[in-house]
């Protein structure tokens, strides 16, 4: 849910917010938790030559109290604004194969007929509701039905363009065919005769 404290704002406004506020939260995804790491506080640890006198303002002033900011000699790696958010890695695959013991999973009944149908079958995603994750086996493996009944009709399909237009062009082209190999041998013997 989106809150929206549009108190004293015009009505226009109230709504064009109100139509926003429903379409976000029709479309967005929510984060059931999205961890942030905060690096460490600057006065967490203080510089172990801080005078007493400047105890009670760490990391302002130090080397004795002369004045010199102690922030820019600090000697662990500068903080990255890329570092506070660390998104979650969404690789599924290798946790959507094993159950809780680590063991492969076994194929359902209807990934088994998915398999025997199209040679492939759909594993729900962990992290994303109503998103699935699709293996297709190697043909050699397993093809599935609807697989080769396409590959057998576009076979079909090649056979069936080879002897309507190649085949007959060999036939009865004027250039390269056995008609003009027919009329060329007989022209070729009476030529010789």
């Amino acid at each position: 849910q989106f809150e929206a404290h549009l108190t004293g704002a015009p009505e226009e406004v109230v709504q064009l917010v109100n139509n926003i506020k429903e379409v976000g939260e029709q479309f967005l995804y929510h984060w059931k938790t999205f961890p942030i790491i905060l690096p460490p506080p600057v006065n967490a640890t203080a510089p172990s030559h801080t005078s007493v006198a400047n105890a009670d303002i760490p990391y302002i002033t130090g080397g004795g109290g002369e004045g010199c900011c102690t922030l820019a000699r600090r000697q662990h790696r500068p903080n990255n604004l890329r570092d506070l958010f660390v998104a979650p890695s969404f690789d599924e695959l290798d946790a959507v194969a094993v159950d809780s013991s680590g063991e492969p999973r076994r194929l359902t009944g209807k990934q088994l007929e998915s398999l025997r149908e199209r040679g492939e079958f759909e594993v729900p995603s962990l992290n994303f509701a109503g998103q699935t994750h699709k293996w297709r086996l190697s043909g050699l493996l397993q093809k599935g039905c609807e697989r080769s009944r396409a590959a057998l009709l576009d076979d079909l399909a090649l056979a069936l363009r080879f002897v309507l237009v190649t085949a007959r062009a060999r036939l009865t082209s004027h250039f390269f065919s056995l008609a003009q190999a027919a009329k060329s041998l007989l022209s070729g013997t009476v030529k010789l005769l």
